[in-house]
């Protein structure tokens, strides 16, 4: 998704962007918005708008993945930029790493990013956590970023009544399951499309901090 995608899912949702508050990183260029706004989105159809390019893999989880080029970076450069980011910015600096393999030049961490999705509005209250896994993979002069969402983590006055689960996978919520309550609609489609501006947000941060440039948005490369 280039930057000219973002711009025309910005106008879509008819609000300006703001800095992000849930992860403790730096302000990036993407689409994300502020909670006290958020009734003014109209989430389920920026959800049904962003279906076909941002699905469910077999496993049922949302998945963004980029491949882009590191001129004159040799693969452990890229490993020990991404290595360094993950470790000291990547929400907070605090995720879990799961494999650093210095020779694979790969590096897997989970996360939770916390507050996602908000909704305080006098019908629906609840708040929505995602659980992540980034994947980090290195070539010479070329890097490989993954961002797995494997579930919504819900919580709030709201949920029971809406949810039959505190934590969902993707493909079981709107837009892929078009429940019938309006309060499960929307909290799919809130769920999903900051999900999505999640996913942006953490790539345009890696492929800064890897290549060391200021507000850039990768371009795709072969792997």
């Amino acid at each position: 998704m280039n930057k000219c995608h973002l711009f025309l899912l910005a106008a879509l949702l008819l609000l300006p962007a703001v800095p992000m508050r849930a992860i403790g990183v730096e302000r990036c260029d993407t689409c994300l918005f502020n909670p006290e706004v958020s009734s003014k989105i109209k989430y389920v159809d920026v959800a049904k708008s962003l279906k076909d390019s941002f699905g469910v893999d077999d496993d049922g989880e949302l998945v963004r993945t980029v491949v882009f080029d590191c001129p004159g970076m040799s693969k452990a450069e890229i490993y020990l930029e991404a290595y360094n980011w993950i470790t000291n910015k990547f929400n907070g600096g605090s995720p879990d790493i799961q494999l650093a393999d210095k020779d694979l030049s790969s590096i897997i961490a989970r996360t939770v990013i916390k507050g996602a999705a908000v909704s305080n509005t006098v019908w629906l209250k609840f708040s929505a956590d995602l659980r992540c896994l980034l994947r980090v993979d290195a070539k010479e002069g070329r890097c490989r970023l993954s961002i797995t969402v494997q579930e919504y983590v819900f919580s709030g006055a709201d949920m029971p009544k809406f949810m039959p689960m505190e934590k969902v996978r993707p493909d079981l919520c709107f837009p892929f399951i078009d429940e019938n309550t309006r309060g499960s609609r929307r909290m799919g489609a809130m769920s999903y499309v900051q999900a999505y501006n999640y996913c942006n947000l953490l790539i345009c941060k890696m492929h800064r901090a890897i290549l060391k440039r200021g507000n850039t948005t990768p371009n795709a490369a072969p792997w």
